[in-house]
C-alpha cells in the first residue's frame, strides 16, 4: 500500500478543527430541540398562566390574483406572516454553543389555529403550506406559509355605470380559540404588495385592505376576532366601456334619425336600426355573462336604454304622419312658430307656398319643428344622465 504524501500528513492536523466544527454546532442544535421537545405538548396553548391571551401579529403579502369573471370567483395566492410568542421555548444562546434560532416543522410546535372562513369550497387547515417556523431563543415565533386560496368575490354595482369593479374579501381567524384566548393584530392594514405579480391587463388590482373585525355573539360573552382581506380589482379604462359601446351606437343613431327630414325614406330606417342594435347587443352580451345577479342587473340597465330608442321610433312614425302634404294651411298660431325665433334657433327656414297640386308644405315644415326641438330634448336628456351615472 503507498503511503500518503507528507504534505497531506503535515496539513490533517490543521484540517481537523475545520471538519468538526458543524459536528460541534450541528450537536448544539441536536441537543437544544431535544431539550425544547422533551416536555413539549403541542396541544396546549404556549402561554405560563392559563389566563393569558397569546398575541397572534398577522401579515398577509399578495401574489397574484386571478379572477373568474362568470362564477364571481378569484384565486389568491398570498404569503402569510405569522408572530406570536411562546413560553415554552425559551432558551439561554450560552448554554447551547451560541445557537439563537432554530427551525422547526409545524407539527411539532403549537401553531395558532387561524383558518379562512370563507374558502371554497369549504374552510381547511390545510390552506397553510409546510414551510418551517423559526424560533429565536427570546420564544418569539415566525410561520410564513404560503397558500393559494379560492373565495368569493361580489361585482360593486355602486362604482359607476359600466359594473367593472370586483371586490373580493378573504376572512381569517382562529377556529376554535376566542379573543381572550388567541387574539389577533394586524401588522398593516394593507396587504404587502411589493412582489404582486399582474396577471393580464383586463383588472387591474386597485387596493388589498386589511381590517380587524371583533364579534359579539349572542350565544357567548366572549369575543371572537377575526381579521377581513378585501381585493379590489377594477376593469381596466380601455376595457371598460366596451359594453356600452352599442348602447352608445344605438342612442346616436337614434338622435341622427330626429334629423333626418321628413320626406326621406331613411327617416323610419335609422330608429329601427338603433332598437335593433339595443336588443342585439343585449342579447350578445346576456350570453357572456354567467351570474344570475349581474344578469338581473345588466338586464335592467338594457330595458332602460331600449325604452329610449323605442321612444324615439314611436316619435318619428308620429312626426312622419303629420308632416305630410295636407290641402288645408296650418293655423295662425302655429304659422308664427315657423317664422319666429324657435325656427331660428333649430335653423328652419321659411316654409315654401303651395305647390301647383294646392298642397301645403307648412305641416312638413311643423313636424320638422318638432323633429328639431326632440332632438334638443332627447340629447339633453342623454348627457344628463350621463353625467349622473358617472358620478354615482
Amino acid at each position: 500500500m503507498r503511503a500518503p504524501p507528507l504534505g497531506c500528513a503535515l496539513l490533517a492536523p490543521l484540517l481537523l478543527p475545520l471538519l468538526s466544527a458543524p459536528v460541534r454546532g450541528s450537536a448544539d442544535e441536536t441537543r437544544l430541540l431535544r431539550d425544547l421537545l422533551v416536555d413539549y405538548d403541542r396541544r396546549v396553548r404556549p402561554v405560563t398562566n392559563h389566563s393569558q391571551t397569546v398575541k397572534v401579529s398577522l401579515g398577509l403579502t399578495l401574489q397574484q390574483v386571478v379572477l373568474d369573471e362568470a362564477t364571481h370567483e378569484a384565486t389568491l395566492n398570498i404569503w402569510g406572516n405569522l408572530e406570536w410568542k411562546d413560553d415554552k421555548l425559551v432558551w439561554d444562546p450560552e448554554d447551547y454553543g451560541g445557537v439563537e434560532s432554530l427551525r422547526i416543522p409545524p407539527e411539532d410546535v403549537w401553531i395558532p389555529d387561524i383558518m379562512p372562513y370563507n374558502m371554497l369550497p369549504r374552510p381547511d387547515m390545510s390552506w397553510m403550506g409546510k414551510t418551517l417556523i423559526v424560533v429565536n431563543s427570546d420564544g418569539s415565533m415566525l410561520y410564513v406559509p404560503p397558500s393559494s386560496l379560492r373565495v368569493f368575490c361580489r361585482r360593486d354595482y355602486h362604482a359607476g355605470p359600466h359594473l367593472e369593479e370586483f371586490r373580493c374579501t378573504l376572512k381569517l381567524g382562529s377556529w376554535t380559540y376566542n379573543g381572550y384566548q388567541v387574539d389577533i393584530d394586524i401588522k398593516d392594514d394593507s396587504a404587502d404588495l411589493s412582489s404582486f405579480i399582474k396577471t393580464g391587463e383586463i383588472w387591474k388590482l386597485q387596493g388589498a385592505s386589511i381590517k380587524k373585525n371583533t364579534v359579539y355573539y349572542s350565544c357567548c360573552p366572549e369575543p371572537y376576532v377575526d381579521a377581513t382581506l378585501e381585493v379590489k380589482l377594477r376593469r381596466s379604462g380601455s376595457l371598460s366601456a366596451w359594453p356600452n359601446l352599442p348602447v352608445a351606437v344605438s342612442l346616436l343613431t337614434a338622435l341622427a334619425g330626429l334629423l333626418v327630414p321628413v320626406d326621406s325614406p331613411q327617416k323610419l330606417t335609422l330608429p329601427c336600426l338603433s332598437v335593433l342594435a339595443a336588443g342585439g347587443a343585449a342579447l350578445t352580451e346576456f350570453g357572456l355573462v354567467g351570474s344570475a345577479e349581474y344578469r338581473a342587473h345588466f338586464l335592467r340597465a338594457y330595458h332602460a336604454y331600449t325604452y329610449i330608442a323605442v321612444a324615439v321610433l314611436l316619435w318619428t312614425v308620429l312626426v312622419v304622419v303629420l308632416g305630410r302634404p295636407r290641402a288645408c294651411r296650418l293655423p295662425a298660431c302655429l304659422r308664427r312658430l315657423l317664422t319666429g325665433c324657435l325656427a331660428c334657433v333649430c335653423c328652419l327656414a321659411a316654409p315654401p307656398e303651395p305647390d301647383a297640386k294646392g298642397l301645403c308644405h307648412e305641416w312638413t315644415a311643423l313636424a320638422g319643428l318638432l323633429d328639431r326641438l326632440a332632438f334638443l330634448v332627447f340629447l339633453v336628456l342623454i348627457v344628463v344622465g350621463s353625467a349622473s351615472s358617472m358620478g354615482y
